[in-house]
């Protein structure tokens, strides 16, 4: 067995032209058309990302409860600018 290490359109390239017998990559949006198209049989999910804002109980961004990372993210930046702010 040898290992090569590829980003996901190389290594789904690499597959496609018949060198591959099995891929781990982490692109949905890439994989289902090669599998579509009947480059592959038998996919599975073996890992997911979950990513977690973390921050002291006092929330001096004021991000406790929101469900848009965008707007978490826009209010930690405008805290971290905010003169005296102990955002860092």
């Amino acid at each position: 067995m040898n290992f090569v290490a590829l980003g996901t359109g190389a290594a789904i390239t690499y597959a496609e032209s018949g060198d591959a017998d099995m891929l781990l990559v982490h692109a949905p949006s890439s994989e289902l058309p090669v599998l579509n198209n009947g480059y592959g049989v038998d996919r599975k999910i073996v890992a997911y990302n979950f990513f977690v804002i973390v921050g002291p109980a006092s929330d001096p961004a004021h991000i406790a409860g929101l469900t848009n990372v965008t707007q978490a993210m826009i209010n930690i930046y405008n805290a971290a600018n905010t003169p005296g702010s102990n955002v860092l």
